[in-house]
């Protein structure tokens, strides 16, 4: 993959990642139109970022936008690695529904960036609000893991970076009350960002640098080494 491919697909992830999560947030107001907008954003990055992955690693893929085939042309490593990932969350209790292997490839093989089966939702009694949420963890995860193979400096939510939110929220003028409510969490969270104890989600993280107006690469403490 030449630098300038990485370059477009870096930004065809990133921008479609963020498309559909902007577009979600709309679905969430109560704007429900926007659901099968903000799926197929999603899927569309999860695809990208797949096809990167397989492309860098020089192994041929099917030419196909159904998620399930193109997850099976990844490595056993990496399929172990994101499904271990995803089925973590049922822990925090993000998609409860999912509690397996066999779960993670029926729901995958449901979705493309193509389409959305709209009659998903009524299978096994699964929620609008799960597909949301199983789509989006998946999102998060595979399109973290792809930009940051992609560009080795990128920020990955699973590694410990500084973060200068704190520095970008006061020069805003916004309290760390009103940041926290508006990206959906408690301020105790949002003080815990802003001391590097934990890394927010690429998900909060796009958000942060929406609503303080700034690139996601200003918020990373670059003389820290990350």
């Amino acid at each position: 993959m030449n630098s300038q491919f990485k370059r477009t697909a870096f930004n065809t992830i990133q921008t479609s990642y963020k498309t559909g999560i902007n577009a979600l947030d709309q679905f969430n107001e109560g704007k429900y139109e926007m659901l099968i907008p903000a799926m197929l954003s999603l899927c569309f990055s999860i695809e990208v970022a797949i096809k990167s992955i397989l492309n860098i690693n020089n192994v041929s893929f099917k030419r196909t936008h159904h998620l399930g085939k193109l997850f099976n042309d990844l490595s056993g490593e990496y399929k172990a690695l994101i499904i271990d990932l995803v089925l973590k969350s049922n822990q925090d209790g993000q998609v409860p529904m999912l509690s397996s292997k066999d779960d993670f490839y029926r729901d995958l093989n449901k979705n493309s960036s193509l389409y959305v089966d709209l009659r998903y939702f009524e299978l096994e009694d699964k929620s609008i609000q799960f597909k949301a949420n199983f789509i989006t963890l998946l999102s998060d995860i595979i399109v973290n893991m792809a930009l940051r193979l992609i560009n080795p400096n990128y920020i990955d939510k699973n590694e410990s970076v500084d973060l200068l939110i704190k520095k970008h929220r006061e020069n805003k003028k916004i309290t760390i009350e009103e940041l926290a409510g508006k990206i959906g969490v408690h301020p105790s969270i949002l003080k815990k960002y802003e001391s590097n104890l934990n890394n927010p989600s690429f998900k909060v993280l796009i958000k942060i640098s929406d609503i303080l107006d700034v690139k996601i690469d200003d918020l990373i403490d670059m003389k820290k080494g990350n």
